[in-house]
């Protein structure tokens, strides 16, 4: 669906005097399109017969995203013209990742609000977008190619809510996921060797409370998979809820570095070579040959020749394992 409305506005014609648009779900409460300058643009009408008085929040202008309350906006649409007051949010950005993100949003806010949404309402939904797109300009806590392998692993989940929910973003949590009896920490190389890097402190506490370590191996190429496609794959199997709750880890995870997550990798070989390991058999450094004065150890292991698990027996009750 995401895709069809891209196609959509990619097929807009920019008008030098009117923003270019058309309706989204067929309401003439929303509707999505281009500014005067090509930008994407998302449009709120709230019901104008109640609180005509409403005392909106000023305007924001970010970095990424444009905010106006209460304007009036004035554009052809389906064979007429429309001349009424709007919100009006303005992505200020061509990265396919935040332009798919917002898009995402944008319809689901659809759904959560309905047509002639009150103004209260409006503001709410939009006031928290905004605290959103904010984030993204504060430090990621995820590289490309480690949350790539963190939505791989959501997308074979046997119940991908489950998985969402078990996915931690915090830097300071040990484990990726955590369902609180089940936990493992995800490794994804593009190295030919199943060769991963880990710190002394991870793989000691993964031992102590019996993980799960997930090695997965791929590559870049053209016609692979970027994070858009990853989260398409997840959001078919989802929920409004759990689609807008996967947008904010993304956009939480990506930080200020969402505009060069834009590599595409292997799938099918990330599909065949996801194995699982148990944090006990992965060669370590002995802690006790450490200097106490020495911390944050970390050091790249092979895993090539050690044994994986079968995990079998655990699918029952992990749900962020595959099927």
């Amino acid at each position: 669906m995401i895709e069809t409305y891209i196609q959509q506005i990619q097929n807009l014609v920019t008008d030098k005097h009117y923003y270019s648009v058309f309706n989204l779900h067929n309401s003439d409460s929303f509707f999505l399109g281009k500014d005067l300058d090509g930008n994407l643009i998302f449009l709120i009408r709230p019901d104008q017969g109640a609180l005509t008085n409403f005392n909106y929040p000023p305007s924001h202008r970010g970095k990424s995203l444009d905010i106006q309350y209460n304007i009036i906006c004035e554009f052809p649409v389906n064979g007429g013209n429309m001349k009424d007051e709007f919100t009006l949010l303005t992505l200020k950005s061509d990265s396919k990742l935040m332009y798919n993100l917002f898009i995402a949003l944008c319809v689901d806010l659809v759904e959560l609000i309905g047509d002639d949404p009150p103004h209260d309402k409006v503001v709410s939904v939009v006031e928290g977008l905004r605290k959103l797109f904010t984030s993204v300009y504060q430090k990621g806590s995820h590289t490309e190619i480690g949350l790539w392998g963190e939505l791989f692993v959501i997308s074979q989940a046997s119940d991908m809510e489950k998985a969402i929910d078990s996915w931690h973003l915090n830097p300071m949590d040990t484990f990726d996921f955590n369902d609180g009896k089940h936990k493992m920490e995800v490794k994804t190389t593009i190295q030919n060797q199943r060769v991963h890097t880990i710190s002394l402190n991870q793989i000691l506490k993964s031992i102590e409370s019996g993980s799960l370590i997930c090695s997965i191996l791929t590559c870049q190429i053209d016609l692979g998979k970027d994070l858009i496609d990853l989260k398409n794959i997840i959001d078919t199997k989802v929920n409004m809820e759990y689609r807008n709750k996967l947008s904010e880890k993304i956009l939480k995870a990506v930080g200020d570095g969402w505009e060069s997550y834009d590599h595409r990798y292997d799938y099918t070989t990330a599909v065949n070579s996801m194995k699982y390991f148990e944090a006990a058999k992965i060669p370590k450094i002995d802690p006790s040959r450490i200097d106490p004065n020495i911390s944050t150890v970390k050091f790249s292991v092979n895993l090539e020749s050690t044994d994986d698990m079968n995990i079998e027996s655990m699918k029952v009750d992990c749900k962020y394992l595959p099927q």
